[in-house]
């Protein structure tokens, strides 16, 4: 099994494989809310069902939102991109 930060570093590096380079002149602020944006869709068909890979917290708010029918689309697709945007931070403040 794989330690948590090697999963850190390989998804790390697929984030910065997959982000364009068209948002270099945003601010910074402005440049995660695109890529966020951008790879939404991708990591809500890539999301495994087994969250058991990313650490205690990020793990409870996938486990949360994607199952929970309750809420509208709007505020499904909200939270899903705070958690996009968690993670981010989180795999981009460990490298």
């Amino acid at each position: 099994m794989k330690k948590p930060n090697e999963i850190v570093k390989e998804l790390h590096q697929d984030v910065q494989l997959s982000v364009p380079q068209n948002f270099d002149h945003l601010p910074e602020e402005s440049r995660k809310q695109e890529i966020v944006k951008e790879l939404h869709q991708d990591v809500q068909l890539s999301l495994p069902q087994n969250f058991d890979h990313l650490p205690e917290e990020p793990r409870k708010q996938a486990q949360n939102i994607l199952p929970n029918k309750t809420l509208g689309y709007e505020a499904r697709d909200k939270a899903m991109q705070e958690f996009i945007m968690g993670l981010f931070q989180l795999l981009t403040s460990d490298l």
